[in-house]
């Protein structure tokens, strides 16, 4: 029989392994935790504003502890965020948990996550968004007619799935993650300068779509963005839910108190 003191030092040994692979290098964090509370290193002003949006208890969430999702309606809904805190002009990482309830109408699309111009030749930052053949689709276009997007295969409604972005400014190429594995890779094409280096000042960002229209019908969750490209051990350590810093220490003291007997 095994002991259950050695699985709990092993347990303590890979959740502090699963802490010390988190990455730095976080812009922002979104728990949706039925609060708008900014986990990010650019502060308070990071933080979003809830319009026409609800936080939902009655849909499961992704994972366990997660007690609350943004319910976002199609078209009408919103958290925004003030555009210049997202703002990413060099490789980064978006991801985000995403339960899609019904598709867009047909020829449209409902924004999930991003950082974009609305008006003119309507330039992202970084965008995700479902489309109405059924892919969640990742498009990053700049002002000098670069432009980067990969799709995912045909998503299942009404059930979890977590999506990735990663964009390299040094190679110009994104890659999509599904719950963790590889589903694309693209490069940026057309254009005059690698990367963003014209990228205009955003108007809207956020989760859901700009004001008066484009968000997704469904549910997000755990958004996040970094200012670097995660690896694929990362991403997937990003499906787990952080253990508590209350729950390593006590753990910690566990697996000592264990190897001094």
């Amino acid at each position: 029989m095994r002991n259950p003191l050695s699985t709990t030092v092993s347990l303590a040994a890979a959740m502090l392994g699963l802490a010390s692979n988190a990455p730095a290098a976080l812009v922002a964090h979104y728990n949706l935790d039925n609060n708008t509370t900014n986990l990010g290193t650019r502060g308070a002003a990071a933080n979003g504003t809830l319009n026409n949006a609800t936080y939902s208890n009655t849909v499961v969430s992704p994972f366990p502890g997660s007690t609350h999702s943004l319910d976002l309606n199609a078209g009408v809904s919103n958290m925004s965020v003030t555009p210049a805190q997202l703002t990413v002009n060099g490789s980064y990482t978006a991801a985000v948990w995403v339960n899609v309830d019904s598709l867009p109408t047909l020829g449209n699309n409902g924004t999930i996550f991003g950082a974009f111009q609305s008006g003119g030749s309507f330039q992202h930052n970084f965008l995700l968004r479902v489309l109405d053949t059924s892919v969640i689709n990742f498009i990053s276009r700049d002002s000098d007619g670069s432009t980067v997007q990969v799709n995912s295969a045909a998503v299942t409604l009404d059930i979890w799935n977590h999506f990735a972005v990663t964009f390299n400014s040094a190679t110009s190429s994104a890659q999509m993650f599904l719950n963790g594995v590889s589903v694309g890779t693209a490069a940026m094409t057309g254009g005059t300068t690698p990367g963003f280096g014209s990228f205009p000042a955003q108007t809207e960002a956020g989760l859901g779509g700009f004001t008066g229209g484009n968000s997704m019908n469904g549910f997000v969750d755990d958004a996040r963005l970094y200012d670097e490209v995660l690896t694929q051990s990362q991403i997937q350590a990003l499906l787990v839910p952080e253990p508590s810093a209350a729950l390593l220490g006590s753990l910690g003291a566990l697996a000592l108190l264990r190897r001094r007997r």
